[in-house]
């Protein structure tokens, strides 16, 4: 199992051949689920987990989870 993580989260290399790429990946793809689950728990319950846990500063979260959206789309679209 160790080993299969290594393989998948470590990808070797230098910067300038995407060695940033696959852990920049799996960050901003687990942003996107738990942006997923906040909608959800909105949705169903009413309820914002960011709002509760950052306050008036939950927008941030959101913008994050955005940049990661659009980090996801762009790499999906024009890098592969």
């Amino acid at each position: 199992m160790r080993e299969m993580l290594r393989g998948w989260l470590w990808c070797g290399g230098t910067m300038s051949d995407g060695f940033w790429y696959v852990p920049l990946d799996f960050l901003t793809l687990i942003l996107i689920l738990l942006a997923g689950i906040e909608l959800g728990l909105i949705g169903f319950f009413g309820f914002s987990f960011l709002t509760w846990l950052f306050g008036s500063w939950h927008f941030v979260a959101y913008d994050v989870v955005g940049v990661s959206a659009v980090w996801q789309i762009v790499r999906q679209r024009f890098l592969r």
